[in-house]
């Protein structure tokens, strides 16, 4: 390709010059459900996404201009194809799951979620798995696509689309709330994806790697459009390949020599502890030069173990890569440059230890942070909300106007242009992003603001045995008027020999580092956390579930109650 980097009108023509310039060089190869992988160039992906746009460009014409289109399929070449497909055609894909990815216990969530997304964008088209499609309505006149089946290879050229066109609707995970659409233009896509490109030096010829599923924007941006976009040869993994078997995924960084990868640090943790060593020296990671860590908080002690364990391979250190981005700024906003910086940043503020994630914007944003109740910039050092404006940042939700006017908005100290209140709160610390929580997600303590990601944290620090479970801290009414109560829930694998005593570990060690004393502990089985899709935890259900006695705890103490 001639422009790797270059901001064409949309990424749909990436794809074409792709298919035209090196029609034979491998695009995609996909492990499949009977461990077998497939593979198609760029001219293979082209044509089949091309005669499945053939079938999608009616839809133009039909009800909201034909802007919806629902996938919902696993990861794989399929899901690439219809996504493609749906660029080709000039209409709007919408990311979905198939149900084979749901558990038992959370069928009704997921019909839920179905239903509420039928409900808000009315897709024009479906193109799923031939579960989905018989559980589907036929009487609405929806296309019904069975996206298992390889298209007949096409030859259309790509729509003509403006740059404000709908692209992609991304449904946020509702994490902190209802899901949301998440409205990306042609251009933001274009802009997010080149500026991930630059920023990584994302070349031509290099090979990814990756797991994550393609209903979230980290798999579908970051692991399959900004790869093709650049020219790379991506290696795509089913996320059930990865939880059954983490070595697998390193096994394919190492044949396939991939220069990238992505991932939340539950799997770089999850790597370093199931990698033996001997199965760690016999890979070769020395190819790898960013293994992106993003989409949750970012744990310090597990860059060290995975740097560690993953030494003897050739990683280097450098190599691993702190991020931030989320939905409504496509998705990247920022990384950090390991070669350059420290692990570790201590804040002014608090003298806390955090990992930074942002010395160096996605190319074409630009930050700040921001006192959310002044709308001012904060002085250096200084804790506020970070904002972030640029080609990247959406055109705000679907259907939802005065979510987006308060989202979406002129910028700190009245700057014109549109600026996004990412709803996150962050510093700037030696000239690095860092991240310490969310708004809506803090406690007043004797006047002092604590984050609940931090008491999380510090239960997991103290409890190392336990595993790789999860917790959650969130506040609750503290009764007759007093102040609400902070509840910590932690999960286990199985019930430990002492609950008492590891009780009382949480609530001393909270006590210790934050002075904080807790309104009550409790150890619950292991997946008892509610977590959304794409694995982050819901602590506004969480309290929910605690008030109605759903959690069921294994051990619990209480402030008025005690043990039980």
């Amino acid at each position: 390709m001639s422009w790797p980097h270059a901001e064409p009108p949309a990424l749909s023509h990436a794809l074409a010059a792709r298919a035209q310039e090196r029609p034979d060089g491998l695009a995609l190869r996909a492990l499949t459900g009977t461990g077998t992988w497939t593979e198609l160039t760029a001219g293979e992906l082209y044509a089949a996404a091309a005669g499945l746009a053939e079938r999608f460009r009616p839809l133009r014409e039909g009800r909201h201009g034909g802007r919806f289109v629902l996938i919902a399929l696993p990861s794989g070449t399929g899901y690439a194809t219809a996504f493609y497909a749906c660029l080709l055609a000039g209409v709007t894909a919408v990311p979905f799951f198939p149900p084979g990815l749901v558990t038992t216990r959370a069928a009704a969530a997921y019909e839920r979620r179905l239903r509420d997304i039928l409900a808000d964008c009315d897709p024009s088209a479906i193109v799923g798995t031939p579960d989905i499609l018989a559980g589907l309505p036929t009487a609405d006149g929806r296309l019904l696509v069975d996206g298992t089946v390889p298209p007949e290879p096409g030859r259309t050229s790509p729509a003509d689309v403006a740059p404000d066109a709908l692209a992609l609707l991304q449904y946020t995970s509702g994490s902190t709330a209802a899901p949301k659409g998440v409205m990306v233009s042609q251009a933001n896509l274009a802009a997010n994806v080149s500026g991930i490109a630059a920023t990584l030096g994302s070349e031509p010829g290099e090979a990814a790697t990756s797991w994550l599923p393609l209903f979230h924007d980290m798999g579908l941006i970051g692991m399959l459009a900004h790869p093709v976009w650049a020219g790379m040869a991506v290696h795509l993994m089913p996320p059930s390949a990865f939880l059954r078997r983490p070595l697998s995924w390193l096994e394919t960084i190492s044949r396939s020599r991939s220069a990238m990868t992505m991932a939340p640090d539950f799997a770089y943790a999850l790597a370093a502890r199931r990698v033996r060593p001997e199965e760690a020296a016999a890979l070769d990671l020395s190819g790898l030069r960013h293994a992106v860590t993003a989409a949750e908080p970012i744990r310090a002690r597990t860059v060290e173990a995975f740097r560690s364990v993953f030494a003897p391979a050739g990683l280097r250190p450098e190599a691993v890569t702190p991020g931030y981005g989320l939905a409504e700024n496509t998705l990247s906003v920022s990384w950090a440059d390991p070669s350059a910086e420290p692990l570790l940043v201590t804040l002014p503020e608090t003298g806390r230890q955090v990992v930074p994630c942002g010395s160096e914007p996605v190319v074409g944003n630009t930050l700040a942070i921001v006192d959310p109740g002044t709308l001012r910039r904060c002085p250096p050092g200084e804790t506020g909300e970070i904002w972030v404006t640029g080609s990247s940042v959406t055109l705000g939700y679907w259907r939802r106007p005065e979510e987006t006017a308060q989202a979406f908005r002129p910028g700190p100290d009245g700057e014109p242009g549109t600026w996004l209140r990412t709803g996150d709160l962050g510093v700037l610390a030696d000239g690095a992003l860092c991240v310490v929580g969310r708004l809506k997600d803090t406690v007043k303590h004797k006047g002092v603001t604590l984050h609940l990601h931090d008491l999380e944290q510090t239960a997991l620090d103290c409890t190392p045995s336990l595993g790789d479970g999860s917790a959650a801290a969130f506040a609750v009414p503290g009764g007759e008027d007093g102040p609400p109560l902070v509840v910590l829930v932690h999960e286990v694998a199985r019930p430990p020999a002492d609950p008492q005593a590891l009780l009382g570990r949480i609530r001393a060690a909270i006590a210790e580092e934050h002075g904080l004393a807790l309104g009550a502990v409790a150890l619950v089985r292991r997946g008892a956390v509610p977590r959304t899709t794409s694995g982050k935890v819901q602590r506004r259900r969480c309290a929910d579930r605690w008030l109605s006695g759903e959690l069921k705890p294994i051990a619990s103490w209480t402030k008025t109650s005690g043990s039980k």
